[in-house]
């Protein structure tokens, strides 16, 4: 039962008594409607209290104003709540929770569960299987590859907190027309001259990375195109790259060969991404081989009546009574499109997995093709099929407007990451953050440890200020990225969020005491000590109401729903959120509040409201795929 519910339920207890007493009938009304009518919700003003209920819709009922039946249905609450404060003002009941009792229920289970706090068994005994990514073997990844493994990744450790047996998985789109015009280009114009003479362009003599390489290549087509598609052979470069599609589903030695040495390239390159982001999967897919349980798909669907096939020989689907038209599942050639390769990898999914629910973490420019993906599997008769679900998410532009890979205005991660190190660097210095021979760039010092140190502390930066920026708002909204923005030390990112944590790590520091929560010696302390926690007789000048301490508790017990939440709608800016409020509270209690100047006891007990600050920080952030900083 939940706070809003407990109170309602008092509330209903109270309301009935006074009826009773007053000799009153309900009429229509039934009695557990009175109860629900009466919705406490979070006042406006901290003052106020922590809920607040409106007497209003039970006026007509009572033939009462308003201000005098919240004065008595208070005196009725103090029996049923006890200990909590209960005051009428107007027409309104305000509570107060019992504060002793709140800090320390929330310290201890902080306390007793440390990394665990936040989990709950809310999907216990369900399968889930997560794909994010799928990136293609023809490029590097980009600035919307980064939002799509952020969301993935962090979807997934938020679904694993609540207690569901997960598996992350990436389809790698390693085959298909695309991926030949990035092999035809590289036929064309990868041949070099050298002062040795003529040699084969790779990642090693160019000093990139393999993704990089064949991406330029990718680019290098559609300018092939552009200038009039100029080749020895009669056909245009669009034909042959269909060409060389139905060679490598042949089976053509030679364009294998191609394949198998470009695949590689990119493959590496984009696990050294993947490395450097925190992001990892539990199996990967390859389009390259479950295209063809596809294929063996489209021929019991012909053969079904659930396709059918054109004049030209290209076998489609109608769709068209459930307003999804037509769409082509094989090409007139034979080959396969991106769909013959879906239908197959979801159906091979299920027999490796056995899934209760599978969740695509795709942008959204591809609601159509999942629509048309799961009616295709439903019309199958997979009963699982309904258990299939596109989280659709917002594209992510730049000021200057949207990607695309094949004219090369797509941002490159790894020049992303590198910009938003520099960045990174740049702030620790102006801050004077920087110790002598942590800056490399300054020192010549690349291989030194001192700059070692420095260079990791802008890494971490870079990638917390990402992945917040990129997690904080509804996966479904479009958003513009601003580097700079999200690298700034203040308000809502995630430098914030690790400057915060670091600042905790020194003051532990400074006092000589422990990191860890210790719930055995939160045990030790009396009723009084938790009321002087909770600004229930604070030695500073903010008022009780809403003390600093008391606002932080109050915070720190708020995390567990946000986590429930975001599992629950498959949205982690609910995680995001919630720690940039306990950031924020923490600075304001940090503020106002003597914490290493305190006597004792409140100095032992507010050491311990920063252990559960910093333990709530770190479960958030590793959720959120942010890296914790100990010092910045």
């Amino acid at each position: 039962m939940n706070e809003q519910q407990f109170i309602q339920n008092a509330l209903q207890k109270s309301i009935e008594q006074e009826l009773i007493a007053r000799r009153l009938e309900l009429g229509e009304t039934r009695p557990g409607q009175l109860g629900e009518q009466l919705c406490p919700e979070k006042p406006p003003k901290a003052e106020l209290g922590d809920w607040a209920c409106p007497c209003f819709p039970l006026a007509k009922i009572f033939r009462e104003a308003p201000p005098k039946l919240a004065v008595a249905l208070a005196e009725r609450l103090r029996t049923e709540l006890p200990g909590w404060e209960i005051e009428p003002i107007g027409a309104y009941l305000n509570f107060r929770l019992p504060r002793d009792v709140v800090a320390r229920s929330v310290m201890e289970q902080i306390a007793l569960e440390q990394a665990d706090f936040g989990r709950n068994e809310e999907l216990k005994g369900r399968k889930v299987m997560i794909e994010f990514s799928s990136p293609n073997t023809n490029k590097p990844l980009h600035l919307g590859h980064l939002r799509n493994n952020v969301l993935g990744e962090s979807i997934s450790r938020i679904v694993a907190a609540g207690g569901a047996e997960l598996n992350k998985v990436n389809i790698i789109n390693d085959r298909g027309v695309h991926i030949c015009k990035s092999m035809l280009a590289y036929q064309h114009f990868g041949r070099k001259e050298g002062p040795e003479g003529p040699f084969w362009e790779t990642p090693e003599s160019r000093g990139c990375k393999g993704d990089r390489l064949v991406g330029d290549y990718y680019v290098r087509f559609n300018d092939w195109v552009k200038e009039g598609g100029k080749s020895e052979e009669a056909e245009n470069p669009e034909q042959l790259a269909l060409k060389m599609l139905k060679e490598w589903e042949d089976g053509r030695p030679e364009v294998r060969e191609l394949w198998q040495k470009m695949r590689k390239w990119v493959l590496d390159g984009i696990a050294q991404t993947y490395i450097r982001c925190g992001i990892s999967f539990d199996r990967l897919y390859f389009e390259s081989e479950t295209y063809k349980l596809g294929q063996e798909l489209v021929a019991e669907g012909l053969e079904r009546g659930i396709f059918q096939r054109r004049e030209d020989g290209a076998i489609f689907i109608d769709l068209s009574d459930c307003k999804l038209d037509q769409k082509v599942v094989q090409r007139s050639d034979g080959t396969s499109v991106y769909i013959t390769q879906d239908l197959g990898t979801a159906v091979a999914r299920h027999r490796d997995f056995p899934f209760d629910c599978q969740i695509y973490v795709v942008g959204n420019e591809q609601d159509y093709h999942f629509k048309v993906l799961f009616r295709i599997l439903h019309l199958f008769g997979y009963p699982w099929s309904e258990q299939l679900q596109h989280l659709s998410y917002g594209m992510v532009v730049l000021p200057e407007g949207k990607m695309k890979s094949r004219e090369g205005t797509v941002v490159d991660a790894d020049d992303l990451l590198d910009r938003l190190e520099e960045l990174a660097l740049d702030g620790l210095r102006e801050r004077g953050r920087l110790q002598e021979g942590q800056d490399s760039k300054e020192n010549g010092a690349e291989n030194s440890e001192n700059s070692e140190v420095g260079l990791n502390t802008a890494r971490s930066i870079a990638l917390g200020a990402l992945h917040f920026y990129l997690l904080q708002f509804n996966p479904r909204r479009e958003i513009s990225f601003d580097p700079k923005e999200s690298l700034a030390f203040t308000g809502n990112t995630g430098s914030y969020l690790q400057y915060v944590g670091a600042r905790i790590y020194s003051i532990l520091r400074k006092a000589g005491a422990e990191v860890e929560a210790n719930a055995d010696r939160l045990a030790k302390y009396d009723p009084e000590t938790w009321s002087l926690l909770a600004g229930g007789a604070s030695d500073h000048a903010e008022s009780s109401a809403n003390s600093p301490e008391w606002e932080l508790l109050k915070q720190l017990r708020e995390y567990p729903k946000a986590v429930s939440l975001a599992a629950a709608e498959l949205n982690p800016s609910h995680v995001v959120k919630a720690l940039a409020e306990v950031a924020r509270r923490f600075s304001r209690f940090y503020h106002d509040v003597p914490i290493l100047s305190s006597e004792e006891p409140l100095l032992s007990v507010r050491l311990d409201l920063c252990r559960a600050t910093l333990q709530v920080l770190r479960n958030g952030m590793e959720l959120c795929v942010i890296p914790f900083l100990e010092s910045m």
